[in-house]
């Protein structure tokens, strides 16, 4: 595994993501795909491009991709790094992010940071 992928384990043990669930492994490829091609289109069709990707990846379904993916961001925000989330979102956030937008603002601020 490449280092910087080392560092975004780092930051998401940091938000307190626990390494046991398997939306930790989707989510890492989902980053490393936007490395590969951040263009607006993926940005936009997260589901299509990204997730059809991942479960073909690792032979599951386009559904099982995003709610593992779901339950994480859930757990991060129920019992997270508040802190650290408001640094990645820029703010004080009300409301569990969604999906994709969890993975846009995740992906900038590594990149940024």
């Amino acid at each position: 595994m490449r280092r910087e992928y080392l560092n975004i384990r780092m930051l998401l043990k940091e938000l307190g993501v626990k390494r046991n669930y398997l939306g930790l492994e989707y989510l890492i490829a989902s980053i490393k795909l936007l490395d590969e091609d951040s263009s607006s289109l993926a940005l936009t069709n997260v589901s299509k491009l990204i997730y059809t990707r991942i479960a073909a990846q690792y032979h599951t379904s386009v559904f099982c991709v995003e709610r593992n993916i779901r339950t994480l961001i859930k757990a991060i925000w129920e019992s997270g790094n508040r802190d650290l989330m408001n640094k990645i979102f820029l703010g004080d956030i009300q409301t569990c992010p969604s999906n994709s937008t969890f993975i846009y603002c995740f992906w900038l601020y590594y990149h940024v940071q």
